[in-house]
């Protein structure tokens, strides 16, 4: 099967190519860089040379790479991908097959207004809701800061493909109101993109799935063992977990979606209840983990009919990190960050995407991409 994957400079594509390579597939991605990550991965064949999403002629570009190179399947993998490829879909589909949802419920989605509005609608049992308010302008959002319990979490109302960089914590009406300047004089943004919500306490859950008119093909659980920031952002060290109540939360979301593709429902778990806090249609961060515990979700996308995790069978309480990926840069925060994670880099039970033997050159890109980017910082 010959298959185009899109951004092939990440971590989450290249666990994409490697499980999918693993299945007798020709891989190919596509890319504006001329040699990204993943064209050191042995698991790649080609890399093809297109010019970036915005730019006005992807679009001709992009059909006439597929028509000539008669692809059996194309995968977005982050959110930029499934936003831009998903306004071409019908096109698409006229030359390859492509599973992916509609532009206009991505869009949707990816609201976090619109999900918290989908919660409150479905009223179920230790699915709890989160204060969440929009902000309309700078004199709206001063009274709110007078009116709300802290802290609290200033972010963009819309998911930013992962950036963590326009994301705020407050701990009091004063701290809150320096960031609302900074984001609207600072930073120029429109203070009207954000929201603001009630930050809560807890550890990170997500609920993964690849699913069909709503139904999961498979489905798969994390709890975040590290992140970086600290403060909230992405896994840099994962274990699999397997709830029966985030099970049925997660099912009854993705049935009220009618979901098709691949999806990410992103949770805080505190006191037996969970919070929403996301949903991100795009494959995650943290693929590697489902992958290595027993759920091939790039191949579950392409053919749901050989899923093999109808009956949620995978490895529990396996341990994944990225270490070149954040992992040793909030290692060094603290003494028992650092400990445990060098307890997980030694350990023969954690598992990373590092593959000295298997993958050689792309793990070394990755450890001087790493030392560059930490000197660079450093200096």
């Amino acid at each position: 099967m010959k298959i185009l994957v899109s951004d092939p400079n990440s971590k989450t594509a290249l666990a994409v190519i490697r499980s999918l390579k693993r299945e007798n597939c020709h891989i190919e991605m596509f890319s504006h860089y001329k040699k990204p990550m993943c064209y050191y991965s042995n698991y790649c064949n080609r890399i093809n040379i297109l010019p970036r999403y915005e730019n006005p002629s992807f679009e001709k570009k992009f059909i006439s790479l597929i028509k000539k190179r008669k692809y059996d399947y194309i995968i977005p993998v982050q959110f930029k991908s499934f936003y831009h490829l998903s306004k071409i879909k019908e096109k698409i589909l006229k030359h390859s097959n492509m599973n992916c949802e509609n532009f206009d419920k991505i869009f949707k989605v990816s609201s976090k207004v619109f999900m918290k509005d989908l919660t409150l609608k479905l009223s179920i049992n230790n699915l709890k809701n989160i204060e969440t308010f929009k902000i309309n302008n700078f004199q709206s959002a001063q009274k709110k800061l007078r009116n709300i319990s802290y802290p609290i979490v200033i972010k963009p109302k819309f998911e930013q493909g992962g950036r963590s960089d326009h994301i705020f914590y407050a701990k009091d009406e004063i701290h809150g109101e320096s960031i609302l300047k900074k984001i609207s004089k600072k930073l120029k943004l429109n203070i009207n993109h954000f929201i603001i919500q009630k930050k809560i306490k807890g550890v990170g859950r997500g609920f993964f799935c690849v699913s069909k008119k709503g139904k999961c093909v498979s489905f798969f659980q994390h709890e975040r063992i590290r992140e970086l920031p600290i403060t909230g952002g992405r896994s840099v060290a994962a274990k699999s977990i397997n709830d029966k109540k985030l099970t049925k939360i997660g099912k009854r979301i993705v049935k009220k979606l009618r979901w098709n593709g691949a999806l990410m429902l992103e949770f805080k778990y505190f006191n037996n209840n969970y919070y929403l806090i996301e949903a991100n249609p795009k494959f995650w961060g943290s693929l590697d983990l489902a992958i290595e515990s027993g759920v091939n979700f790039p191949m579950d996308l392409i053919d749901p009919k050989r899923s093999n995790n109808k009956k949620n069978i995978y490895k529990i309480g396996l341990r994944y990190h990225w270490p070149l990926d954040g992992d040793f840069n909030i290692s060094i925060k603290s003494f028992k960050l650092f400990v445990n994670f060098i307890f997980d880099l030694l350990s023969p039970f954690c598992k990373s995407n590092v593959w000295l033997l298997k993958d050689p050159i792309v793990s070394f890109y990755m450890f001087f991409k790493f030392l560059r980017n930490n000197l660079i910082i450093n200096k």
